[in-house]
């Protein structure tokens, strides 16, 4: 286990979202910044019909 001191203060904070879109073809993802709105990342899998979250998983 790791302890960390009280006194400790993050240096900085950020928000993120994640979005997801499970079409029929392609299941989408994307990072985005909360403040900034800047699209860090994105992804694509399969989407699977019969379970959406490997497909989900699986572009995350």
């Amino acid at each position: 286990m790791v302890r960390v001191p009280a006194t400790l203060t993050p240096m900085s904070t950020c928000t993120y979202l994640i979005g997801v879109d499970t079409g029929g073809t392609y299941t989408d993802c994307a990072v985005i910044e909360a403040q900034g709105h800047r699209v860090l990342a994105r992804a694509k899998a399969i989407t699977t019909k019969g379970d959406l979250a490997i497909g989900v998983t699986e572009a995350l």
